[in-house]
């Protein structure tokens, strides 16, 4: 029953950021978190021991490094759930590398990609005005000959 615990537990947390900042709140390694864990289940209502949450995460990443799925991600493609197996599930990502990748990684991104478009922006307008500029002295140097 405890494992189906930190399995619901542990989809929740996947959708619930708020969640996963409480239980890497004051963590200094994967014991606090596991400890974070295990408090945050009991206040959810799920019922699982530092033990129990350890090795299920040990699990999960060893069957990350091996490129296997978990027996709920195969129960979930097997029996078609909705949304069941999302990246996050099928790459075995625990919790924090969700919270790290969702709330990081991603925005650091959008942050670059912000930046480079912006830097596009002022490239296209300059070479817009350069490209306005050659073109009216070309206007200019023809009118020029054309009025001989």
């Amino acid at each position: 029953m405890s494992q189906a615990h930190i399995e619901q537990f542990y989809g929740k947390a996947l959708k619930d950021p708020a969640l996963v900042n409480r239980m890497l709140m004051g963590t200094k390694g994967p014991d606090d978190f596991i400890r974070n864990a295990v408090k945050e289940g009991k206040n959810q209502g799920y019922e699982f021991s530092y033990e129990e949450a350890d090795t299920w995460i040990k699990k999960q990443q060893k069957a990350k490094a091996s490129g296997e799925l978990s027996d709920s991600q195969l129960e979930a493609v097997a029996g078609g759930k909705s949304g069941a197996l999302n990246s996050s599930a099928v790459s075995g990502a625990d919790p924090a590398v969700h919270w790290i990748d969702t709330t990081v990684v991603s925005p650091a991104a959008g942050a670059i990609t912000g930046a480079v478009n912006t830097i596009g922006s002022g490239i296209t307008g300059a070479a817009n005005t350069v490209a306005s500029g050659v073109t009216s002295a070309a206007n200019s140097v023809a009118h020029f000959f054309s009025s001989w």
